[in-house]
Order: structure tokens, then sequence, then C-alpha cells
């Protein structure tokens, strides 16, 4: 019985396309980030504890617990989160040129500078076209090398 759960959750995990599953890394920070905030506002620095949440919010995937999580410990001090800045065109079109400097990168072997220029079009338009496709080329790195090289 068990065995039949896993697989079926395994299946539905790789049925999901990539770009709707967030990365761990991003995850794993923005959690911490979170914990800080905690300990922080546990032991009366109201600022860094501020500071950190803000951080989470604004780092964290939409939908996301960790994200959720952050945006209660800013109402803790009386804060609102405020909206991540509306994404120009001109930010998805650089993402996009991020993207595709990651894709000549990584034809030429240099994954180091491909996770770069793929992050890069994550920090530039985090939701749009181009997050998805830096998204999967991570991944990509990721599942074929191990681990995806720091920016």
């Amino acid at each position: 019985m068990t065995r039949s759960v896993l697989a079926l959750l395994a299946a539905l995990a790789a049925a999901l396309p990539a770009a709707a599953r967030p990365r761990p890394d991003v995850l794993h920070r923005a959690e911490q980030f979170y914990l800080d905030g905690v300990v922080y506002y546990e032991n009366g620095d109201w600022q860094k504890a501020l500071a950190s949440w803000k951080t989470c919010y604004r780092n964290a995937p939409r939908g996301s617990e960790e994200r959720e999580e952050c945006r209660l410990g800013l109402a803790k001090l009386g804060e609102e989160p405020t909206p991540p800045p509306a994404r120009s065109p001109s930010a998805e079109r650089r993402a996009e040129q991020s993207y595709l400097e990651g894709v000549v990168y990584y034809q030429k072997g240099d994954y180091v500078r491909a996770a770069s220029a793929w992050n890069r079009g994550l920090t530039l338009a985090p939701d749009g076209d181009a997050a998805a496709d830096c998204r999967a080329g991570l991944e990509r790195l990721d599942k074929l090398y191990g681990v995806t090289p720091a920016p």
C-alpha cells in the first residue's frame, strides 16, 4: 500500500511542469530568512526581524507556505508587505536575453556562467515566461550534473 501511494505521488510530481515547481534552494532561503526573523523577534530585535521577514516575503514564491508565514510575521510587527514592483516589458525582455545567454554558455559547456545567466533571468522577471525557461535550464543542470553551480 505504501509503495503504491509513493509511486502515485512521484508520478504526480513528475507530471507537474518544471516551471510550476519552485526550486528547493529558493524555498530553503525563504525559510531561512523566516527563521532568522523568528529568532530576532524572540530576542526583541524588531528591526532585524522586520528586515528578515521582508526579505523572505519578497523572495518566497507566490502561494508558498513560506511566503504566508513571512506575511504573518510582518503582521505581528504591524507591517503590511509591499507587493513586488510591477514587471515591466523591458525586464521581461532582459530576462529573455539572460535565458538565451545561458543557453549559449550551456552549449559551450560553461555551466557556471549558464547558471549565472539563468539566475539573473529569474531575478529580472520572476513570474514571466522567461523565468520558467530559466528554471528549466537550472533544473536541467541540477539533474544532469547533480548540483546547480552558484552564481
